[in-house]
C-alpha cells in the first residue's frame, strides 16, 4: 500500500469516527489503528505477535481490530471501496496468480 493510499484511508477512517472521552489508559492513536488493523488482514501473525510489534497487549490488538474493521464497513457504505471483481476484471486480478478462471 503506498502512503498516499494510507492518507486517503485515514481521511476516510476520521469521518466515521467520533472521540470517546474515556479514563485510563491513553488513547491509541486513530493512525497505530489503522496500521494494526491493516497489518492483521495482510499477514497471518497472531494477535500476541502483532501486539509485540506494535508494542501493545495482545487483547488491545484484538479490541483495536475488531473496532476498526466496523469502522471499516461504516466507510464502505458511505463510498463503496470495497467490491467484488467482475469475470472480465477478475482476469487483471489474478493474473500470475492460482486460479480457477
Amino acid at each position: 500500500m503506498s502512503p498516499e493510499t494510507f492518507e486517503e484511508f485515514l481521511k476516510k477512517l476520521h469521518t466515521v469516527t467520533e472521540r470517546n472521552v474515556l479514563v485510563g489508559h491513553p488513547e491509541i492513536l486513530l493512525e497505530k489503528q489503522g496500521m494494526i488493523t491493516l497489518w492483521c488482514l495482510a499477514n497471518m501473525e497472531s494477535f500476541r505477535s502483532i501486539g509485540d510489534r506494535f508494542g501493545i497487549s495482545k487483547s488491545t490488538c484484538w479490541s483495536v481490530v475488531y473496532r476498526i474493521s466496523f469502522k471499516i464497513l461504516e466507510i464502505n457504505r458511505m463510498y463503496k471501496i470495497i467490491s467484488w471483481p467482475s469475470r472480465q476484471s477478475s482476469r487483471f486480478v489474478y493474473y500470475g496468480s492460482i486460479s480457477s478462471y
